[in-house]
């Protein structure tokens, strides 16, 4: 495809784009594009010349476009060229000149948002942003241009992998809650959590995580949230429950990343280093926690069952 047929071609599938956003990647794919021939490593002002000069040239407005994101994700394409291409390279299995320069730069693009972009680009949502890119690809190139995009993109997804934790307390002389702490240099408290193996409920794979990562038995009281985290090689969903329990020792699976388990009351918990993005659900379900559910004093049946699993932790 000659460079005029290109132009046209991108001007064609601009006027027939449905949507803003769809609008708008067409406009980086083009803007890339058109970076001197799209093999050199980009300078992020002339990308953003580029830019200024076909909305100036299409007169296009913020209607038309997203001016900002297209901004945003021109800037994180031109810092992360080299790794984009690599990736490119590895996933395709072709070198980066045995690609045409459409198909590329969509690809430079699309790997952009599933490694490096907007933090909604989880695995829930890349099947949209796939899906996108290879109607993009039959549109200014052909059928199997389509394909092709889709087949390297998709090896790109990272992998869901879900978790299961929670706010655990026990309801003795005072109320006292359940932390983990991680085994990294800034020492951070943490919820109890596990991973849910597949097939496995959620009610009975957070009993099972918690029993294996602290060692004891809780009943479920509710969901309290959910928070998502991305790995270099996969994104993570966490479902948080809040459970009570009636044991009072706590056993730490030896396995890294925690060095770590105790029992703290609301004041101690307040003081600790808790993870940022957990530390308002924390807070949350403790208020609930000490509004709902008042402490008791031990009784002796409590006390000599305390006493008991206290000797088998000391025999273990």
């Amino acid at each position: 495809m000659t460079v005029f047929n290109a132009n046209n071609a991108f001007i064609k599938a601009f006027r027939d784009a449905q949507t803003t956003n769809c609008k708008t990647i067409i406009i980086i794919v083009r803007v890339l594009f058109e970076n001197e021939g799209g093999d050199n490593e980009p300078d992020e002002s002339a990308l953003m010349k580029h830019l200024e000069d076909i909305v100036k040239k299409n007169k296009l407005s913020n209607i038309d476009i997203d001016r900002e994101f297209a901004e945003e994700a021109i800037r994180g394409i031109a810092n992360k060229y080299n790794e984009i291409d690599e990736l490119i390279e590895k996933t395709s299995m072709r070198p980066l000149n045995g690609i045409g320069r459409i198909e590329i730069n969509i690809l430079r693009y699309g790997v952009f948002e599933l490694r490096f972009g907007r933090d909604m680009v989880r695995s829930l949502d890349a099947v949209y942003v796939i899906n996108e890119l290879v109607e993009l690809a039959k549109n200014l190139v052909r059928e199997s241009t389509g394909r092709f995009i889709n087949g390297v993109l998709s090896n790109l997804v990272p992998v869901l992998e879900k978790k299961v934790g929670g706010v655990i307390f026990k309801n003795g002389r005072e109320l006292q809650f359940a932390l983990v702490q991680e085994a990294f240099r800034q020492q951070k408290w943490t919820l109890s959590k596990g991973r849910l193996r597949e097939n496995e409920g959620l009610v009975e794979g957070f009993k099972r995580a918690i029993r294996t990562e602290i060692g004891i038995e809780v009943e479920m009281i509710r969901e309290i949230g959910k928070n998502f985290y991305r790995s270099r090689v996969k994104d993570v969903e966490v479902i948080y429950f809040l459970v009570k329990t009636e044991d009072s020792v706590l056993w730490l699976e030896e396995k890294p990343g925690l060095s770590e388990v105790r029992w703290f009351t609301y004041e101690q918990v307040k003081e600790l280093n808790l993870h940022r993005d957990l530390k308002p659900l924390i807070l949350r379900s403790m208020d609930e926690v000490m509004k709902k559910y008042s402490a008791e004093k031990f009784g002796w049946l409590q006390w000599i069952q305390n006493w008991f699993q206290r000797m088998l932790y000391k025999l273990r």
